[in-house]
C-alpha cells in the first residue's frame, strides 16, 4: 500500500476521523496552523489499533464488573491483564506530551475521555444536531454506577459538562472552557437503559456563552432526570496559547 495524503481516507475509517468541534484551533485563532501530518499507512494502521484496544478495555471493564467468575479465573485473568500492561508499558510517553497518533490541531484526540475511541473509560459520543439542540444516545454500564443500579452522580455531571462544551463549540463561532456548571439531579439515572444526553446554548455574550443540557431515557425523552446550567469563558488569544502550550 502507498501512503495516503488525504484526510478523507482516514474519515472513512470510523473512529479515527477528526472532530472539528474538538480541534483545538477554534481555540488557537491567531496561531497559524502547524503542518498537516503525513497519513502514512503505519500512523493510521496505529489508531485504528488504539481505537480497538480501546474498546476492548471498556468491554473489559464492562464484564469485570458484573462478573461471577471463580477465583482461580480471576487469578489467571490478572495475570494476563498485568502482561498487558506491561506490553503497553514498555514504551511510554509523558502525560504532558502530544499522542503521536494525535492531531489536535484540527480535532482528533484519540484518548480524550468522551471524544477519543482510544479512552479506556468511555467511548465517544456521537451528536447529532436536532434543531438548535445537539443529542447523542449513551448505554452506561454497572461500571459507572453509584447508588444501586443507578449512575453515579459525578459521571452524570460529567456527560453535562460535556455535551454543553460540544454544544457551545458546534454552534458558536468562539471556543469557551467551563467556567461554571450547575447540575440539578431531578431523579436517579439508572445503568444499562438507553439514555439521551442533549444540549443547547441559550446566550452568547462578549466574553461568556450560556448553554442548557439534559438527560433523559429514550422511552420518556421528555422526562428530564438530570438538568444544567453552565457558563463557558471565552479565552484571549494569550491565554489559549498558554493552555496548548506545546501542541
Amino acid at each position: 500500500m502507498s501512503d495516503v495524503d488525504n484526510v478523507t481516507a482516514v474519515e472513512s475509517h470510523e473512529g479515527i476521523g477528526p472532530v472539528h468541534a474538538y480541534a483545538w484551533s477554534r481555540l488557537l485563532t491567531d496561531v497559524e496552523a502547524p503542518p498537516e501530518p503525513r497519513l502514512t499507512d503505519e500512523i493510521i494502521s496505529r489508531r485504528l489499533a488504539i481505537r480497538d484496544l480501546g474498546r476492548a478495555l471498556r468491554a473489559t471493564a464492562d464484564t469485570a464488573v458484573v462478573s461471577e467468575a471463580s477465583t482461580d479465573d480471576v487469578t489467571a485473568a490478572i495475570e494476563m491483564l498485568t502482561r498487558a500492561r506491561e506490553l503497553l508499558g514498555e514504551k511510554q510517553r509523558e502525560p504532558t506530551e502530544t499522542a503521536s497518533v494525535d492531531d489536535p490541531f484540527r480535532g482528533l484526540r484519540m484518548y480524550s475521555l468522551g471524544a477519543g475511541e482510544g479512552s479506556p473509560i468511555l467511548a465517544p459520543l456521537q451528536f447529532e444536531r436536532v434543531g438548535s439542540e445537539h443529542v447523542a444516545r449513551v448505554r452506561l454500564s454497572p461500571a459507572f454506577e453509584g447508588p444501586p443500579y443507578h449512575v453515579h452522580g459525578g459521571v452524570s455531571a460529567m456527560l453535562m459538562d460535556h455535551v454543553l462544551g460540544f454544544a457551545v463549540a458546534s454552534t458558536v463561532d468562539r471556543t469557551g472552557l467551563t467556567r461554571r456548571l450547575t447540575i440539578e439531579y431531578r431523579a436517579p439515572v439508572p445503568i444499562e437503559v438507553d439514555l439521551i444526553v442533549g444540549g443547547v446554548v441559550r446566550a452568547e455574550g462578549e466574553s461568556d456563552i450560556w448553554a442548557q443540557g439534559w438527560i433523559a431515557t429514550e422511552d420518556e425523552p421528555s422526562k428530564r432526570l438530570v438538568t444544567a446550567e453552565g457558563s463557558f469563558r471565552v479565552l484571549k488569544a494569550a491565554q489559549a496559547q498558554g493552555l496548548v502550550a506545546g501542541l
